[in-house]
């Protein structure tokens, strides 16, 4: 008997308000109604989901129950709904670069010894569906990278490997959308790479999160990146170099990760340029998601 696609949870705007859904199987609940007969918890936004623990596995055993029971029609949500990020942008997004062999070697770099991470600012956040928006004045090559997401579940510091995932709420899809021009021109200058990284938009997120105890190994998935309909990238998360949990335990020797905070865990190879008109399908497989947008040009 297959498995039941993974559940997955959404932040979105009804009736100009945030409000929570729970996706299963393409059917998406109203995760407000839900969590709260089933849990007795009031959540105004997927961040208060996130925040107050509900991601946990024992909650979340009790939600997916009752999200794939005969009863769940009671909470089927109606009406129209925008699709939110998934995470606020006050959360801080610390990336892993050169984290898979084959972008290191396409790139020219080595593989690194030690983990290379930075920081891409919550201005750059934006939802699945939404727009990539390049700024008029840039003119450079802009690069798709897709990657698979950890969102933080739990405050994060010096963490030991043998337990660093128990930090994660759920997984999620990134695209480290990078202004490539700029970010060479800035490291040749021997520049951080921030505003290559950052620019407004600059990280898509989403579609949602789909909670830690739905994904049983986060390194047997499958990244891929499609512009236009065709395959750009397509690698394992097996590859990575540095494995999730030692990442994870690297990351918070330095720097303390909260609830809502995204890792993004490096690209594959494939890398490759887009430009406005692209429609980029970043997609972690199976279940956490495809997060798909268009690229425009900002007007002038």
């Amino acid at each position: 008997m297959p498995e039941p696609a993974p559940l997955r949870l959404l932040s979105l705007a009804a009736g100009g308000k945030p409000t929570v859904g729970i996706e299963v199987g393409g059917v998406v609940l109203d995760g407000g109604r839900l969590l709260r007969e089933v849990l007795g918890a009031e959540v105004a936004s997927l961040s208060d989901v996130v925040v107050g623990g509900l991601c946990d596995d024992a909650p979340m055993a009790e939600v997916a129950a009752a999200a794939r029971g005969k009863k769940a029609a009671k909470w089927h949500l109606t009406g129209p709904v925008l699709l939110l990020p998934p995470v606020e942008a006050t959360a801080k997004v610390i990336a892993c670069g050169r984290n898979y062999p084959a972008h290191a070697s396409e790139r020219k770099k080595p593989l690194p010894k030690e983990l290379v991470f930075f920081q891409k600012p919550g201005s750059a956040i934006t939802a699945a569906e939404s727009d990539i928006v390049i700024p008029s004045w840039y003119d450079g090559q802009v690069d798709h990278e897709a990657e698979l997401g950890l969102v933080i579940g739990k405050r994060a510091t010096d963490l030991r490997p043998e337990t660093a995932l128990a930090c994660v709420a759920g997984y999620t899809v990134v695209n480290d959308v990078t202004a490539r021009t700029l970010q060479d021109a800035d490291i040749k200058r021997g520049w951080p790479w921030f505003r290559g990284k950052g620019l407004d938009t600059f990280c898509p997120i989403g579609p949602g999160i789909v909670p830690r105890r739905e994904i049983p190994d986060p390194q047997a998935l499958r990244v891929t990146c499609r512009v236009n309909g065709k395959v750009r990238q397509d690698g394992a998360t097996a590859e990575m170099n540095f494995k999730i949990p030692q990442l994870l335990a690297e990351i918070t020797r330095a720097v303390t990760l909260f609830p809502g905070d995204v890792v993004s865990t490096g690209t594959p190879g494939g890398v490759g340029p887009i430009k406005p008109g692209d429609i980029v399908e970043c997609e972690v497989s199976p279940g956490v998601g495809v997060l798909r947008n268009r690229v425009v040009v900002a007007r002038g």
